[in-house]
């Protein structure tokens, strides 16, 4: 699915049940559906110390590159995780 990352949360909070101090980022993505009227919008968990986490370094040390950019991604089947995930080059902004 190809969309536009229009929002990007850094995420820090301990886990209540094991006390697990939980690390990452949260990106918004918005994109075309077909089982939507409209737009829908997907939210992608970066973990810290993931391989998600490690292809965007170039971007997570100033989140607001990401804005605007434009992404292909896709989730695991019947899952929220992230299978694939890729910043389109050609968009009008990139890290650097």
């Amino acid at each position: 699915m190809i969309g536009n990352v229009i929002g990007v949360k850094p995420v820090k909070f301990t886990n209540r049940e094991t006390g697990e101090v939980i690390e990452g980022t949260r990106l918004y993505v918005i994109a075309d559906d077909m089982d939507c009227f409209g737009k829908s919008c997907e939210q992608i968990w970066v973990g810290s110390g993931t391989p998600l986490e490690k292809k965007l370094s170039a971007y997570l040390d100033d989140p607001e590159k990401l804005l605007g950019l434009d992404v292909d991604f896709s989730f695991k089947s019947n899952s929220k995780k992230v299978a694939q995930f890729e910043v389109i080059e050609n968009s009008s902004k990139k890290a650097g």
